[in-house]
């Protein structure tokens, strides 16, 4: 409940318990789903879009986990495109744009980029999110999303909760320092949630 109300979503018509993944219905469009860290989330949301092939577009040098995780796929042949940072070591957004196409049904966003601590902004993202197919998913991984000068500004979360195919997630073990307690979450639309919660 907590940690809806600092997310802004729904919590009055929520009990005093959220699931792990369970098969309870979503509180309201969007949602927001708790994972063993946030690797589950990424896991899943991977799984969730590629599970029947296609692309994953993703920016290099950054985190590389869901790209990994949707290249695992068993029996499905998931083609990875790595799209080089610009010469500020941001993401090139344009270049991102251009590498998406119709195949695509993952475009990964790492929001600062791990491991060059660049940021991009909002509009970028709404950028990214035009050039994408309306049933590819976008994840924004905010893992250090309060390691900016003005988290509320840089982050995805209010646009995730406009737009139906974009996927936000954090985990308390960055700013908190909690990974041991493998606490992470996403913020998606109800839809979106749910077919992650097949996967976890």
């Amino acid at each position: 409940m907590k940690l809806r109300q600092y997310n802004g979503l729904p919590y009055k018509e929520v009990g005093e318990q959220l699931s792990l993944g369970g098969d309870s219905e979503p509180a309201g469009k969007v949602d927001l789903i708790l994972g063993v860290g946030s690797s589950e989330v990424l896991r899943a949301a991977a799984w969730a879009s590629c599970a029947s092939g296609g692309n994953v577009v993703e920016p290099y040098p950054s985190y590389s986990a869901v790209g990994s995780a949707a290249a695992g796929i068993p029996g499905v042949n998931v083609e990875r495109k790595m799209v080089a940072l610009d010469d500020h070591d941001r993401l090139d957004v344009a270049a991102m744009c251009a590498a998406i196409d119709s195949d695509t049904r993952l475009v990964v966003i790492c929001n600062p980029n791990n491991p060059t601590g660049t940021t991009i902004t909002v509009s970028d993202i709404e950028r990214i999110a035009k050039a994408t197919p309306s049933d590819a998913l976008i994840f924004v991984d905010e893992a250090y999303i309060e390691f900016t000068e003005d988290p509320e500004s840089a982050s995805a979360v209010e646009f995730a909760k406009n737009c139906s195919n974009v996927l936000v997630s954090r985990t308390f073990s960055k700013i908190h320092g909690l990974a041991g307690l493998r606490v992470g979450y996403g913020i998606a639309d109800s839809g979106v949630i749910r077919k992650l919660k097949r996967y976890m």
